[in-house]
């Protein structure tokens, strides 16, 4: 097989590929002998019809197509292999010339991995949150263990927020019963939405021994039930509130190791500063990121590289619905999107990915970084952790797909992120609010 490439464009190639007659003939044989054997020709056994016989069957036309459909993928790779080419996006393809006994010859247009212009990346300007830890966010974490350590005690008012009920529940669609949703002595929290939000709404106000009717319509955590318009009625058969544990010192030894409140409340400031620390730092090297991104680099990324990304992307999507028992198409249809409109969601967003990554592999070759055997023994553990799996699996895992590239590039992109933050000019900004934080 020949192959040669020519440049056509930026991080552009059209490769032109031509197949001797012999592998032709090799190539449409093994297809004759697969049609055949899946093709039931009346006065044959399976396998046995001549090529004639498939040829009036199916039409010659079919057969070359199968035959192209059998044997580019496997031309295209090793054409591929053999210009060494960086290609990030599947090709696309024109068939010249393809007869028996004749050389083929194919063009495949393929889009290259863009090498980025590193700008100046050295003192990039990047913001880190200052760390706080106020005495209202410690009475927060105090209050949250009283709650967790309450008691339930009988209660004659009006059901509020945060008190519970003890109710039976029938539910209803059509005056059939769903009797997933129906229960007695179902005891729930109000205002915690632990069925629907219309019943926590009706619950309020609502006293021991009160019967309601109501009609809620039930979301996306109801699978296959979702957007049901459905019935219940509910007999409130008792009520409670919580009654909080006293703040002082029996709390503390109740709820944790410590013999006061004093020690105990040292201990969640020391352990909020620590977990806004870590916000703090990985605040900092998004900003450095996003400075990077910006102003450290310049790169044109393929349209074919920016689709493959966006599939990704939306594959991830589909995988995270799925484990919640969300089909992709009932997301769609809830957030009123189509195909192309679901893409356009991620398009942003996958540029920006490619960028951090061909910017970060640019500065690992431009510093000349390495991965130590350490460093590969840290991030297998790493792997391990996230995983469940030991470190011996997640190596024989690596091995069994040679993913070893992956892993060292994953590894060198965050030591050059690291350099880049040791190099950045940053400015300290106002402490993250929870809100914050927990994007």
């Amino acid at each position: 097989m020949k192959t040669s490439a020519e440049e056509i464009g930026k991080n552009k190639v059209k490769l032109t590929i031509e197949v001797p007659g012999e592998d032709v003939d090799k190539l449409l044989g093994r297809t004759y002998k697969r049609l055949a054997q899946q093709v039931k020709v009346p006065g044959f056994r399976p396998g046995k019809a001549p090529r004639s016989v498939i040829d009036q069957r199916l039409g010659k036309d079919y057969v070359r197509s199968e035959a192209l459909r059998d044997g580019l993928p496997e031309l295209y790779a090793e054409a591929v292999r053999d210009t060494d080419l960086d290609v990030v996006a599947p090709p696309e393809i024109d068939v010249k010339t393809f007869e028996a006994g004749q050389d083929m010859t194919f063009e495949a247009t393929v889009e290259t991995r863009p090498t980025p212009e590193l700008k100046e990346y050295s003192n990039l300007e990047a913001s880190k949150p200052r760390v706080e830890v106020t005495d209202a966010e410690i009475d927060e974490q105090i209050d949250r263990l009283r709650t967790r350590f309450a008691t339930l005690e009988p209660t004659e008012r009006p059901l509020q927020k945060e008190d519970f009920a003890s109710i039976d529940l029938t539910t209803y669609r059509h005056d059939q019963t769903i009797d997933e949703l129906t229960a007695k002595d179902l005891l729930i929290e109000v205002g915690s939405e632990m069925v629907v939000p219309e019943l926590d709404a009706e619950l309020e106000g609502k006293r021991k021994g009160d019967i309601l009717k109501l009609t809620a319509t039930l979301s996306e955590r109801f699978g296959e039930r979702a957007g049901w318009q459905v019935g219940m009625q509910v007999l409130v058969k008792d009520t409670k509130m919580r009654k909080l544990p006293a703040l002082d010192d029996e709390l503390a030894k109740t709820v944790s190791e410590f013999d006061t409140l004093a020690e105990l409340r040292d201990d969640i400031r020391t352990r909020l500063t620590e977990m806004k620390e870590a916000q703090a730092v990985n605040a900092l090297r998004e900003s450095v990121l996003e400075s990077f991104v910006e102003k450290g680099l310049e790169v044109d990324l393929p349209h074919g590289m920016i689709d493959v990304e966006v599939d990704n992307l939306v594959t991830g999507l589909a995988q995270l619905l799925a484990a919640q028992g969300i089909p992709i198409d009932r997301y769609m249809e809830a957030q009123n999107l189509d195909a192309d409109a679901l893409r356009a969601r991620f398009h942003e967003q996958a540029e920006r990915n490619l960028k951090t990554r061909l910017g970060l592999d640019a500065v690992v070759a431009a510093e000349g970084l390495e991965v130590s055997d350490d460093e590969r023994e840290h991030e297998v553990e790493h792997m391990a952790q996230r995983t469940g799996r030991t470190p011996d699996e997640i190596k024989e895992i690596i091995e069994e797909r040679d993913d070893w590239n992956s892993v060292d590039g994953d590894i060198l992109r965050a030591k050059a992120l690291d350099l880049l933050v040791e190099r950045a000019d940053v400015k300290e900004t106002d402490p993250l609010t929870e809100g914050d934080a927990s994007e």
